[in-house]
């Protein structure tokens, strides 16, 4: 039985490196969402503080004649927040789901170190006994 015992390992230890290979880069897609939701965090609020802006000026700058441009341009500010928003949950969908999968994948190796660990130590109790 020494002989499968060897290729047991040999299979767990290439399942594990498989196992922790797919965590990585789960765990790196997740990263990477993490960022990607920052910047659009910080997108949303340079344009938040933008359109404040662009409101304050035309507020003080804008005459009875030019109260379409205002809203024109509140429009398209509007436009841009929703699109960044949209982006930013289809972002954290998307984190989610990369975190979800590495956990399961997290999981999945520590049950096959278990069933190895389990599994080693039957047959070593085998070959004792």
């Amino acid at each position: 039985g020494g002989r499968g015992v060897a290729a047991t390992r040999l299979r767990g230890r290439s399942t594990d490196e498989f196992d922790r290979a797919q965590v990585q880069k789960a765990e790196k897609r997740c990263a990477d969402a993490f960022q990607t939701v920052e910047a659009l965090r910080k997108e949303q609020d340079a344009l938040r503080d933008r359109h404040a802006r662009e409101l304050g000026d035309l507020r003080a700058s804008v005459a009875s004649d030019k109260v379409h441009v205002a809203n024109a341009i509140r429009a398209e500010t509007e436009a841009i927040r929703r699109q960044a928003e949209t982006e930013l949950k289809r972002e954290r969908k998307r984190s989610a789901s990369y975190k979800e999968k590495a956990l399961a994948a997290h999981d999945r190796e520590k049950r096959a170190h278990q069933t190895l660990k389990m599994t080693a130590r039957a047959q070593a109790e085998d070959m004792v006994a």
